[in-house]
């Protein structure tokens, strides 16, 4: 098989002689399931890497270059917030006459796999949320004339749009709500992995307390969830008291959750009277009567708009400059600080 360039594209047998296998051997080792041993498919995926082959999963006849699929790289599907992000994304996308395919990457994958199941389906385009995937994903995907557009993982680089939360105001934010309700001893609450957005607002509430001259006690979580909150609330009730913590930002709502929940019903803690509380992201289940969280609202369907809008944009012009687009944010008043909302 020709490529339109002339270059001779590629094939299974190909793969198959460079890894040493047979061509049903290398069948297995992308197929899901297949009984194929971790270092033969290991072998494979290097040789198929470096030759530049990929299975067209969907449109093996297709003519045209890229079909109309644009991947979506999630992780954490469990999260509110993701989930309403990628529905966000593959609603834009339908809207546009394109056809989401939803590629879930958790941590620990096998990276050439996860770039083969990427370009594997002829993609038009690639639409990276937060954490994931790793670097090396985006280099292929470059390579391979694959569009790129990144969700909060930092500013436009060469190879990829970017859309992402301004972060210093994010942390800005957190630290005035508590200072405004009062707080003059604060905390973090944070996960002790480190990704671009949730790290960065951390960082950026730190820095504002430590310029207006304020001490904060660092806590940090194993992860995200509604579980890690509720994991380290004994800390944190430990720590309230006369000349200690006062207030404390937990950098998501599922972490705040959590803790509210714990503090509230096993501890018997007052919120706001004893600690005051202030997450991030504005979920759904920040608003319910049950927690009525204080809390900083990020768009995220706005923001999957402006991915699925740059995606579009840089199909139909390939050299154009990349972009990136920084959104805001709100402060949104409820339950659990002095200063509250209706």
């Amino acid at each position: 098989m020709v490529d339109r360039g002339g270059t001779k594209t590629p094939t299974s047998f190909d793969v198959a002689r460079a890894a040493g296998v047979s061509r049903s051997t290398v069948s297995r080792a992308f197929t899901p399931g297949a009984r194929i041993s971790p270092e033969v498919r290991s072998r494979i995926l290097q040789a198929a890497d470096t030759l530049g082959y990929h299975v067209n999963a969907l449109a093996r006849g297709l003519q045209s270059r890229h079909s109309n699929l644009v991947g979506i790289v999630a992780s954490r599907l469990d999260s509110p917030l993701r989930a309403l992000q990628v529905r966000g994304l593959a609603q834009g996308l339908l809207r546009e006459g394109m056809n989401p395919l939803l590629l879930v990457a958790d941590g620990g994958e096998d990276v050439q796999a996860l770039i083969q199941s990427v370009l594997g389906y002829n993609v038009a385009g690639v639409i990276v949320t937060s954490d994931t995937p790793p670097p090396e994903v985006t280099l292929a995907c470059n390579r391979a004339g694959v569009p790129v557009v990144m969700i909060n993982r930092g500013p436009a680089t060469e190879g990829a749009d970017t859309v992402v939360l301004d972060l210093e105001k994010s942390g800005r934010a957190a630290f005035e709500m508590l200072r405004d309700s009062g707080v003059r001893r604060f905390a973090l609450l944070s996960p002790a992995q480190k990704t671009y957005s949730v790290t960065g607002r951390s960082e950026a509430f730190l820095a504002c307390c430590k310029a207006a001259g304020f001490d904060v006690v660092t806590i940090t979580s194993d992860g995200q969830s509604f579980a890690a909150g509720r994991a380290v609330a004994d800390a944190i009730a430990a720590r309230i008291g006369p000349d200690q913590i006062e207030g404390i930002f937990c950098a998501t709502d599922l972490l705040a959750l959590g803790v509210l929940d714990r503090l509230r019903h096993a501890r018997g803690i007052d919120v706001p009277q004893q600690l005051q509380l202030v997450g991030f992201d504005d979920i759904e289940q920040a608003a319910w009567d049950a927690y009525g969280l204080s809390t900083i609202r990020q768009d995220v369907l706005e923001q999957a708009a402006a991915a699925v809008e740059l995606t579009l944009l840089r199909l139909e012009q390939p050299d154009r400059p990349y972009e990136t687009r920084v959104f805001g944010l709100t402060k949104v008043f409820r339950k659990t600080t002095a200063v509250q909302g209706p």
